[in-house]
């Protein structure tokens, strides 16, 4: 609504309370998706996350766990995103929040799409890869 209205700072504000409130069920979310080399370390950081309030924390405990496929051309979104939300709310002007809006979105969008998407497909394989040994196991 504010970016459709053209009140940049106000759909800074907006996606920043949607990153905060989200942020932790995003956070659970990608510990599916952490590599098996790292899953130990999510876990601990998860614990550790439970006991902070403040998102900017909350990321820089996971920020060197996510997975390659949640960080394109090496690019941590989470820590980006925020980033770029706090500086457009502290010390932009309207205008250039406004301009910056839609790639905000954007990076809110692959970052919930693809945790989805790479959730669903890890257990659509999952579970064909067990239903073929389940069938190979019975004709033994």
């Amino acid at each position: 609504m504010c970016e459709n209205n053209s009140f940049g700072i106000g759909a800074f504000a907006y996606y920043r309370r949607i990153v905060e409130e989200i942020i932790d069920e995003l956070l659970n979310s990608i510990s599916e998706l952490v590599e098996p080399q790292d899953k130990e370390k999510y876990k601990t950081a998860l614990i550790e996350i439970k006991n902070t309030r403040v998102t900017q924390n909350k990321i820089n405990l996971v920020k060197d766990l996510l997975p390659t496929s949640l960080r394109p051309d090496g690019n941590n979104p989470l820590c980006i995103l925020h980033n770029a939300l706090s500086e457009g709310i502290h010390s932009q002007t309207d205008e250039l929040c406004l301009e910056k809006a839609i790639k905000i979105r954007n990076i809110l969008y692959f970052l919930i799409g693809n945790i989805d998407s790479l959730k669903n497909s890890r257990n659509s394989f999952t579970n064909s890869m067990r239903a073929l040994l389940d069938k190979k196991n019975k004709i033994i």
